[in-house]
């Protein structure tokens, strides 16, 4: 450590030379500056922390991160992995290099790995962390961490730069571009943003549900030896991260087989990716031994579940609220919207099939509704762009107040055929999100003609 009167003379020789109007840029700022500032133990970086301050504008097209994870604790040993440089560019190319602590002065690099990614997702996870950083990013102090350092380039070729702790669980948006950043580059190994390097997480899960209910018919062929019919029905759920699939079958009965597939293309690597493999499914409360069952009926399932590092685990018991792990609703929820965004498609829809084509003489007349199940109200539109389920505005009462409504259902008609007057029907206003400006639903009971 240098003396206090080392640093004073140092600073004092600074000042003088900044405050001498005759001062060149050369003479402040140059070499001899950084050599100085060496010699009393004191580093620089560039600018680097007045450069954080300004949030980053324009486009990433390179990404530079620093991840070290050296925290309050033992000294690690030599050959231990402490920091890592990730090297992105917005063309896919991708350069990993791994350090060990070496001696602690100077780290050892052990291995570099490079080669080549879909520039789509390269260039998707730059925007990502681009749109965070945008905004300057969320940040905060946090001790016995470590830390990360973080260069983003733009399409002008500006460096912005910054810094913050390697803490899982601190900033929710980092969490998920780190967990996307091992994802597409297939590297669990990587500290990234949260230091969650070799985290597991989950490859796949299967639930299997069988039920079997007996079931007395009304009439029994004379000289049955049996008393009941049973019913033996089965489903199964499975994810995969793998083949990036969701596979649904229902076997209903002998020779009735019912299935549905989905693949989305890191959709599912997401969903799984939103399971927190160290909690899920881990508590199950379990039924009274008092419970009282159906004799008649049995259900039961078998989970099954797959770590990137863990071991398998396999859950049974019987399908009802204390026989589920606890947190099985809030799971069947996520799963079951994710899977009701797709639909059933196009084909059967009757607001597809049943749509026909609009003549040029045609007026278009929708179908509104103000409240679920009430009443319609027919309104003109020379928009074609509207569609059943839309919420439009329109003129409603004497004094035609402006409201909101949803559509129906539309028809196109001649202006002969119009299903009222021409004179009588009021036009929709403009599309509209459905709340009026306190954001609540807006009821309008007493409709258009009151």
């Amino acid at each position: 450590m240098p003396a206090k009167q080392e640093i004073q003379s140092f600073a004092e020789k600074r000042v003088d030379l900044f405050r001498g109007p005759a001062t060149t840029a050369c003479e402040a700022e140059g070499p001899s500056f950084a050599d100085e500032c060496a010699a009393l133990g004191l580093q620089t970086d560039r600018g680097a922390a007045f450069e954080q301050g300004y949030p980053l504008e324009g486009t990433p097209e390179k990404l530079r991160l620093v991840s070290n994870s050296i925290r309050f604790g033992p000294r690690p040993q030599p050959n231990d992995e402490v920091e890592q440089h990730l090297f992105m560019t917005a063309d896919g190319g991708v350069s990993v290099s791994f350090y060990a602590y070496g001696n602690g002065e100077s780290y050892t690099k052990t291995r570099t790995e490079n080669f080549k990614i879909d520039a789509q997702k390269a260039a998707y996870i730059l925007r990502w962390i681009g749109d965070y950083f945008s905004g300057g990013g969320e940040m905060a102090f946090v001790t016995d961490v470590g830390d990360w350092e973080m260069t983003l380039t733009n399409e002008q070729n500006a460096p912005y730069h910054f810094s913050g702790p390697l803490c899982p669980e601190c900033f929710e948006t980092l969490d998920d571009i780190s967990n996307a950043i091992r994802s597409t580059l297939d590297m669990p190994e990587l500290l990234a943003f949260d230091g969650r390097a070799q985290a597991d997480r989950i490859e796949s899960l299967a639930i299997d549900y069988h039920r079997v209910t007996k079931m007395k018919p009304g009439v029994r062929p004379e000289g049955a030896a049996w008393e009941y019919v049973t019913w033996d029905y089965s489903e199964c759920l499975s994810i995969d991260r793998k083949t990036e699939t969701i596979a649904h079958i229902q076997n209903i009965g002998s020779g009735c087989q019912v299935s549905c597939k989905y693949h989305v293309e890191d959709g599912i690597t997401s969903l799984l990716d939103g399971l927190d493999a160290k909690t899920l499914f881990s508590h199950t409360e379990g039924n009274p031994p008092d419970v009282l069952r159906n004799p008649l009926e049995t259900t039961d399932y078998r989970i099954t579940i797959d770590y990137l590092y863990g071991e398998q685990r396999v859950l049974t018991g019987s399908f009802d609220k204390n026989g589920l792990p606890d947190d099985f609703s809030d799971f069947a929820e996520t799963i079951f919207h994710f899977m009701c965004f797709y639909g059933m498609g196009e084909i059967l829809n009757p607001a597809v099939h049943s749509k026909a084509l609009r003549k040029q003489t045609d007026c278009i007349f929708c179908n509104v509704q103000f409240e679920e199940y009430g009443k319609a109200y027919c309104y003109l539109t020379d928009d074609d762009t509207l569609k059943a389920g839309d919420y439009v505005i329109v003129p409603v009462g004497k004094d035609n107040h402006e409201a909101a409504a949803k559509i129906e259902s539309i028809e196109y008609h001649p202006a002969g055929d119009a299903p009222f007057p021409l004179d009588r029907i009021k036009r929709i206003l403009r599309k509209s999100n459905g709340r009026d400006d306190d954001g609540g639903p807006v009821l309008t009971p007493e409709g258009p003609e009151a």
